[in-house]
């Protein structure tokens, strides 16, 4: 579990590091960066956000999987539903520019 964790942030900074020296954004290596994070119990996120869906997204938007990161809070095998209110405050994260 500690290795997936280590994994994931080591991706996440990897893939800010790559945007900020010019590098094209690994939008989809950070959707699912954040659904690997985010594991909580049975429920598997990646049935339901199709990772895919941001791989021709021109700007790097790991900030707003960083912001959802904070929502999706796993408590005792279900997301915290008071958390996840906040998701929709990462929306204006998933936008270019």
């Amino acid at each position: 579990m500690f290795k997936r964790i280590a994994l994931s942030l080591c991706t996440l900074a990897t893939l800010s590091a790559l945007s900020a020296c010019g590098g094209s954004p690994d939008n989809v290596g950070a959707c699912k960066a954040f659904i690997e994070k985010v594991k909580c119990g049975s429920v598997d996120l990646s049935q339901t956000v199709v990772c895919d869906n941001y791989k021709n997204t021109s700007c790097d938007i790991t900030a707003y999987f960083d912001c959802l990161s904070g929502a999706y809070v796993c408590t005792n095998g279900m997301y915290d539903p008071a958390k996840l209110g906040n998701a929709a405050t990462c929306a204006s994260k998933a936008t270019c520019q």
